[in-house]
């Protein structure tokens, strides 16, 4: 069942979302999207059981009068799980950003964690502080971490940030709330020497060295959001 329009006409931010979510088919989306040509081919995969349109309460326009062509908003919806959407405005009009409103990556984390490349991917994903943690307890060289539980849609993992590093405090700052957060984030494969265990506090050579591999964050490139400026 469609959303009914609404009596008084929306704000022209709201007028694309509204009729995007409303298309039949995914194919009537792109009029609503940035990049048509270049983003159909993924839409055509991300949509493949596309269902018909979305159900919703309302949409939130953020709409302020100023805008000028190049500017941005962001368009919140209420109920239908869905959003919410950066928009852009462009000499045709505002035209949603549908890479960064849908959250696509170039590869998973999952594939990430598979990999021996330590070569950082920009990911889109949602983050919860899951708990502090140590890495390399009993070793040589403990590591005081961030442990956050990160998803990308596909499927989630955890993923470690150093405490005391500017990322690390960047990040707490934010996920301290208890609250899931959107983030766009540099994550690679990291493998840290932890040295040798430690007994009594002192390095004991015949209790082993280690090491140990995990996904952790390189760089934060954007919080609350997973629009990034080109």
């Amino acid at each position: 069942m469609k959303a009914t329009a609404p009596a008084v006409p929306d704000p022209a931010d709201v007028a694309v979302v509204r009729g995007y979510l409303a298309a039949d088919t995914w194919e009537q989306r792109l009029k609503f999207v940035m990049d048509s040509a270049k983003v159909r081919p993924l839409m055509a995969k991300y949509y493949e059981n596309y269902s018909g349109p979305t159900t919703f309460s309302r949409i939130i326009s953020s709409i302020t009068g100023n805008e000028k062509v190049g500017g941005w908003v962001t368009v919140k919806v209420v109920g239908g799980g869905v959003g919410p959407y950066y928009l852009k405005l462009t000499p045709d009009g505002w035209k949603i950003d549908w890479i960064s409103s849908i959250g696509v990556n170039p590869t998973s984390l999952t594939v990430i964690r598979a990999s021996t490349v330590a070569t950082p991917v920009r990911l889109r994903v949602n983050a919860t502080l899951f708990s502090d943690y140590t890495l390399c307890t009993g070793y040589q060289y403990e590591i005081s971490v961030w442990r956050l539980q990160v998803s990308d849609g596909k499927g989630s993992e955890f993923v470690f940030v150093p405490k005391e590093s500017a990322e690390g405090r960047a990040i707490y700052d934010v996920l301290k709330d208890g609250d899931q957060h959107r983030m766009v984030l540099d994550i690679r494969i990291a493998t840290s020497n932890c040295g040798l265990r430690v007994y009594d506090g002192k390095p004991y050579a015949k209790g082993g060295s280690i090491t140990t591999s995990n996904l952790t964050i390189s760089k934060v490139i954007a919080i609350d959001t997973w629009r990034v400026d080109n």
